[in-house]
């Protein structure tokens, strides 16, 4: 009797650990997908930003596990043991479309949808495109394109110029690959993370595929998706966001119809990955007040 707690707590703890799950995809690659938590829970897609390892989301599949069931997965063709294939479909809609892969091969017809950085592109366009699928949508530090005029950082710029030149050609991947090895480079990315940003771009095949992932990502105009979803949504920017322009973040939620824009006194993309008390009680308490709610829009 005396170890009941002992046994619980580690009952909880296997319940937490991320489960890996392979998902075949129509035509593309498989997908190593993962879950945590209680699938009798309210389920939550969890969309990472692109080319991240899943141990950057282990936090968020923890602290979401506790009540929900979790579910992300890990970039198609970058984690693949035989790499990335040759001419792999790489555009925005064919990432969305893992999303509904994944969520078809776990039997989960209908789920809320959390989108981080790149991840709420993904996020947006899946809602967009299937609609009945989805309960609710989460954006957070969004990177967002709308066309000619966007407001971004300079980071953001940087950052979509270099992709576009990776995603070129593997000969001009090859070339500025090796620029991502200099201490300068190095020295701007928390050393907490730093192994975990750094994997796409590891070798000069990896960071090409990344490239011309990510490039989709960076340049998909978000402009039209906006008025045709009536999800609840919930958009989370900072004040001192310097890596994804929080004017992004503040446009989509003018123009999505059921929005709330929570604007946090400092954070940015990265941060959101220490999963602070708050924006954990943030991000379970919009899915539980909507989970009792008619799913879908209105």
């Amino acid at each position: 009797e005396g170890h009941a707690p002992v046994a619980h707590a580690a009952a909880r703890a296997r319940d937490l650990a991320p489960r890996a799950v392979r998902v075949d995809t129509p035509g593309g690659p498989a997908l190593e997908a993962f879950t945590a938590g209680d699938r009798r829970n309210p389920a939550v897609v969890l969309v990472p930003p692109c080319g991240m390892p899943v141990e950057l989301s282990h936090r968020w599949l923890r602290a979401l596990g506790e009540d929900c069931f979790v579910v992300t997965w890990q970039s198609r063709g970058l984690f693949a043991a035989d790499g990335p294939r040759d001419g792999m479909a790489a555009g925005v809609a064919e990432q969305a479309d893992d999303l509904i892969a994944v969520i078809d091969a776990l039997d989960l017809p209908v789920s809320h949808v959390m989108g981080l950085c790149g991840g709420a592109v993904i996020a947006l366009d899946a809602v967009h495109r299937y609609p009945a699928r989805f309960r609710s949508v989460s954006l957070w530090h969004g990177d967002y394109d709308f066309g000619a005029g966007s407001a971004k950082t300079d980071h953001q710029r940087d950052v979509q110029a270099l992709m576009e030149l990776g995603a070129a050609s593997l000969e001009k991947a090859t070339g500025y690959q090796k620029l991502m090895h200099r201490p300068a480079a190095l020295a701007k990315i928390p050393e907490r993370v730093a192994p975990l940003v750094l994997y796409p771009y590891a070798t000069p095949v990896l960071f090409h595929h990344y490239c011309r992932l990510n490039s989709a990502i960076m340049s998909y105009d978000v402009t039209d998706l906006l008025g045709d979803i009536g999800h609840p949504a919930l958009v989370v920017t900072s004040r001192t966001d310097t890596t994804a322009h929080p004017a992004g973040s503040h446009r989509v939620a003018r123009e999505l119809a059921r929005a709330e824009l929570v604007e946090e006194p400092t954070g940015d993309h990265l941060s959101v990955f220490d999963t602070s008390p708050r924006l954990t009680q943030l991000a379970a308490g919009f899915v539980t007040a909507q989970h009792s709610t008619t799913p879908g829009p209105r």
